[in-house]
């Protein structure tokens, strides 16, 4: 039986942070010109000085919240996504997403094929060419080239090796990039397949008759 779980209220809570941020922050700054005319008014320099060192922190914290809200928002838009692909896979495969996973946080998708075989697929939103440069992947955007911000093969690997315990069978791990580009010459790191969003359907139809996936 194929079925898809999703939890949309995850994007529902993510912009409600960022709308308690920005809440706070508005607060402040209708606060602060009261507090640094009273500083004027009192000769209390401290109060100014206070007060503008407040405003600057603020505003890092909110820019800093602000750009963690969209990277959340990335990633679930590119889960959503992927479930929406996933919805032409052939009768027969199970799809669970969000599943979650002691120590490790949660898995995007894990999938079982009509012949039981299993994956668990750990889904990334990044734009930009992604490489591998002998220990670990890369993104380069224009000229500049970086590390991600975590081990995103660990992370996927972790991930089915908790799923194998838990079911009792093989589960491989696969990174999906919905809009980065992969290199053609090599889509696996050690166990891990690596695949953009266009190859995902193709690569479970084959697995299918492929034993060495």
């Amino acid at each position: 039986m194929f079925k898809i779980r999703t939890h949309p209220q995850r994007l529902l809570a993510i912009s409600r942070l960022r709308t308690i941020g920005l809440l706070f922050l508005s607060g402040f700054f209708c606060l602060a010109p009261a507090l640094v005319w009273f500083g004027f008014r009192a000769f209390n320099w401290l109060v100014v000085i206070v007060c503008l060192i407040l405003s600057r922190f603020s505003f890092l914290r909110y820019e800093s919240s602000l750009i963690e809200f969209e990277k959340a928002r990335s990633g679930v838009e590119a889960e959503d996504l992927i479930a929406r692909v996933l919805k032409d896979l052939p009768r027969g495969w199970n799809v669970q997403a969000n599943v979650p996973l002691s120590g490790c946080g949660d898995a995007d998708f894990f999938l079982r094929s009509p012949t039981n075989r299993a994956f668990v697929l750990e889904v990334k939103g990044h734009a930009g060419k992604i490489t591998f440069d002998g220990t670990e992947l890369v993104r380069r955007q224009g000229r500049r080239t970086k590390a991600f911000e975590k081990n995103f093969v660990l992370q996927v690997t972790e991930q089915s090796v908790v799923l194998q315990n838990r079911f009792c069978m093989s589960v491989t791990p696969v990174l999906v990039f919905t809009r980065a580009k992969l290199p053609r010459t090599k889509n696996r790191i050690g166990n891990v397949v690596l695949l953009e969003k266009s190859q995902l359907i193709d690569f479970l139809r084959e697995s299918e008759s492929d034993s060495s996936v």
